[in-house]
């Protein structure tokens, strides 16, 4: 899917994104169905994103080849950025990070929430977790800063070169096409890691 303004219903263009990254994944029963469903909501959280917080245009393509059985989405604003997104919000601890430690925050469960409704404030958290359980690889560029993460690893941090920034988000994500078998279970254990679920022993009773 080549480049493309995000002007349009969010749903229904993750569903064209989607559709070229696993095609025929919108049937439940197809092989890409676990594929369909984890671009469409990478995709849909982060254009929403740009809606809610960024103050600029969004843009987004996606990427698939069969040879190396990897897809790739990536979505980029010319909006405010992650840093001033968290100051304009009232955040206290905003004016003391630069644009890196903007980005990790962002990655960090239950810093920017708002709570209503349930998921406000942790669509990056969440898209991070995914990555992570579908052993994939993520990029954030927003002002200076960047973070990478890969398979298996702690979040590499940098800047970008030569004094250059960006003055919105760049998030770019990318998977293998067999790590992803089943949505639901990746992302019930992203929000759970994020501690958006609770899991509590079970406890039995018995009278006897």
């Amino acid at each position: 899917m080549p480049v493309q303004l995000v002007d349009h219903d969010v749903e229904k263009m993750g569903q064209e994104l989607a559709s070229c990254l696993a095609p025929g994944g919108e049937d439940y029963d197809h092989p890409h169905a676990a594929l369909y469903d984890l671009a469409w909501y990478v995709f849909t959280e982060m254009a929403n994103n740009v809606r809610q917080h960024s103050r600029g245009l969004g843009y987004a393509a996606a990427q698939t080849m069969r040879s190396e059985g990897l897809v790739r989405l990536a979505i980029a604003d010319n909006g405010k950025g992650i840093r001033q997104s968290f100051v304009d919000a009232g955040l206290p601890w905003s004016h003391d990070v630069n644009d890196a430690e903007a980005i990790l925050k962002a990655l960090t469960s239950k810093i920017s929430s708002k709570g209503r409704p349930t998921n406000e404030g942790v669509g990056l958290t969440l898209v991070s977790g995914l990555v992570k359980q579908a052993h994939g690889w993520l990029l954030v560029v927003s002002g200076r800063g960047v973070v990478i993460l890969k398979p298996g690893g702690e979040p590499n941090v940098s800047v970008l070169p030569s004094g250059a920034s960006f003055d919105g988000t760049l998030v770019v994500a990318a998977f293998r096409q067999q790590h992803v078998k089943n949505f639901a279970d990746l992302l019930h254990e992203a929000k759970v890691k994020a501690g958006l679920l609770q899991i509590r022993p079970s406890v039995g009773n018995f009278k006897t």
